[in-house]
């Protein structure tokens, strides 16, 4: 967004450049190697800008997109169907649980792609970010019908001594490298007191080259620029300046944990010698130990009580069948959704219910990119209610999963009478 108003040319997703054919636009946003991201461009890239977010904030950002089906656009056309609900929808605890392992694997996607632009491409594994193998590493982006376990480090890899390898688009279609030429942080580009340097270090990494430079608007005019975007709040919504009420979810210590080990992880690796000699790394720190301060904190009312978690914030596995085990002990009413229940036995009853809502979600969001729609929420809404109001979601849900089997047997059929 940055880059278009600076000079008056679109950015173009990946996933488009893919689907469509490549084009003239000058400027790329991608999540690759993300499991929502694709390698689009061919050889048409010759230099990265990486941006970071907070991590929390972008597990809740994830949340919301993935789980609240969030296209408002859309969502009055979801409504219209109200036949064929899904008949296997699972009870919410189980739903809870699976979603938070979805999050808690979030966490190590998140940290893996920036380990990936940062050393050009590195192979690594997503979960435990030891080098791996091309093989292997494409069956994580890729999994097709593997289960985690069919395609993790442990079995595929296990004791073999690895010799490590970079991603052959590094290597080969990268004019520039894949080591980017600057790291920009989401969460200072839209404060008003560092904002406009976040911005200037944008336009700095355009300004002289042949090609586009000679579109960079003045130098004087790139801070009122940047104020027209994010003070102003003109151009296209991002989830960063997007108005209405915010959720708010807590994490479990076992979330924040999670978080905190893998900010030091590369807070650790990219202050070591090896790469701060780097302005990269440098800014790279910087925010981690920023976005460290304000998890720590949180960690702190957690465990403090300040901060009271309820079964439908993030807990984590591990915290959840604790909740659940005192639930039980505590024997609550037998209409507490918190009853008992042998999630690892229920998970399994369920399994295609949560295949294709996990790969239909993946197809709404690369929809959403290739037609340049803002990903928004359908509306604010707040998961600490009670269970009857919840089942309003389930609801949604599920006429969401009709639509779009509704629109995939017409399409079908279309075919078959061509």
């Amino acid at each position: 967004m940055q880059l278009e108003a600076l000079t008056g040319w679109a950015a173009r997703d990946s996933w488009a450049f893919e689907t469509f054919g490549m084009s003239n636009h000058p400027f790329i946003k991608t999540n690759f190697p993300h499991h929502d991201g694709t390698w689009g461009w061919d050889e048409a890239g010759d230099q990265i800008i990486m941006v970071v977010r907070n991590l929390r904030e972008a597990l809740v950002e994830f949340h919301n997109i993935m789980w609240d089906l969030g296209f408002k656009d859309t969502y009055e056309e979801v409504l219209k169907y109200q036949d064929n609900l899904y008949a296997g929808r699972p009870p919410v605890d189980l739903f809870l649980s699976w979603r938070d392992q979805q999050v808690l694997d979030e966490i190590h996607w998140s940290t893996f792609f920036t380990d990936y632009w940062m050393e050009e491409g590195l192979i690594r594994d997503v979960l435990t970010h030891n080098i791996t193998t091309l093989q292997h590493w494409k069956m994580l982006l890729n999994p097709g019908n593997l289960s985690p376990t069919e395609r993790s480090y442990k079995t595929v890899i296990g004791n073999k001594v690895v010799t490590p390898s970079y991603d052959p688009n590094c290597v080969n279609k990268m004019s520039g490298g894949c080591h980017p030429v600057a790291v920009i942080s989401a969460n200072r580009l839209v404060r008003n007191s560092t904002g406009p340097a976040e911005a200037r270090k944008i336009a700095q990494t355009i300004q002289g080259k042949p090609g586009i430079s000679d579109f960079l608007a003045p130098e004087n005019e790139w801070e009122c620029l940047w104020a027209e975007l994010i003070v102003h709040k003109k151009g296209v919504k991002t989830s960063l300046v997007r108005g209405g009420r915010e959720r708010k979810y807590n994490f479990s210590e076992e979330m924040l944990g999670e978080m905190i080990n893998e900010y030091n992880r590369l807070i650790t690796k990219y202050s070591s010698a090896e790469w701060n000699w780097r302005q990269t790394s440098q800014d790279l720190v910087q925010y981690y130990k920023e976005h460290l301060v304000t998890i720590e904190q949180e960690l702190v009312e957690v465990q403090t009580g300040v901060r009271v978690l309820t079964q439908y914030d993030f807990l984590g596995p591990a915290t959840r069948k604790m909740m659940n085990k005192k639930a039980r002990v505590d024997d609550l009413d037998s209409d507490s959704f918190t009853q008992s229940r042998d999630l690892s036995k229920d998970k399994y009853d369920y399994i295609d219910y949560f295949l294709e809502l996990d790969t239909k979600m993946s197809e709404l969001r690369k929809s959403s990119r290739i037609n340049g729609s803002s990903v928004e929420p359908i509306q604010s809404r707040d998961l600490s209610m009670d269970k009857n109001d919840y089942s309003d979601y389930f609801l949604q849900l599920d006429k969401k999963l009709s639509e779009l089997r509704r629109s995939r047997r017409i399409n079908e059929l279309s075919r078959e009478n061509m």
